[in-house]
């Protein structure tokens, strides 16, 4: 599977936001795909994930020496206050526990700067992709009501400044039908055929040439 082949996470970023020579705490840094590109601009990244299998990948695919990986979750960022430049929700608010969502970008507010943002970043409502999740419960299934939830938290820190909500899309290349049941479908094996019938005519749909390409929706909101 290649995640977002043409670069709009960083590109919306740095549109919005100066990045180069910047500390960046980015928050739900999964396997490291936005890390690496943030590396190549930031003075520092610190990358956290409560999920240690994913810091372990993105240890392995990010080799820049600006970036330092801490195990950890959105829910307790232990850092000094004003550590933080820009503070980077990497399609990570909506995996909190609902009550911790605010308390979370609280949190990140402390880290920030003066003149720091933070800019949290989540899946829209549209796309191929999102199909496929609501549809088969692949990768991380239907989202819809946690979503919602990370929304009414960004909206909800009414004291600090908040932009209208930039959309854009991203794309996820995939080079088969077994590459997307290995990326998101872990033990596929055990599943019923006709389930994974219909699951193959979907992606056949959606082929172009070799590879299957689908599409999701982002929203990304800067906060200041």
């Amino acid at each position: 599977m290649i995640l977002d082949p043409t670069d709009q996470f960083i590109r919306h970023i740095t549109a919005h936001c100066y990045v180069d020579g910047k500390t960046i705490l980015e928050v739900g840094c999964g396997r490291g795909r936005i890390t690496c590109d943030l590396a190549r601009l930031a003075w520092k990244v610190v990358a956290i994930d409560p999920d240690e299998g994913a810091l372990q990948a993105a240890r392995s695919q990010v080799a820049a020496d600006n970036v330092e990986f801490v195990r950890c979750g959105g829910e307790a960022m232990l850092f000094p206050e004003s550590s933080f430049d820009l503070v980077i929700y990497s399609l990570s608010l909506h995996h909190l526990p609902v009550d911790w969502m605010q308390k979370s970008l609280e949190q990140a507010a402390r880290l920030l700067r003066d003149g720091g943002k933070i800019i949290v970043i989540e899946p829209g409502g549209e796309g191929t992709l999102i199909e496929a999740e609501e549809r088969f419960g692949v990768g991380c299934g239907n989202e819809r009501a946690a979503k919602s939830a990370a929304r009414k938290a960004v909206v909800s820190m009414a004291e600090l400044n908040s932009s209208a909500p930039i959309r854009f899309r991203t794309l996820f290349h995939f080079a088969d039908r077994d590459d997307f049941m290995s990326s998101l479908l872990p033990g596929h094996g055990t599943k019923p055929p006709e389930y994974l019938e219909a699951i193959t005519d979907f992606l056949e749909g959606h082929r172009e040439g070799e590879r299957i390409a689908l599409w999701a929706d982002r929203v990304m909101f800067v906060i200041s």
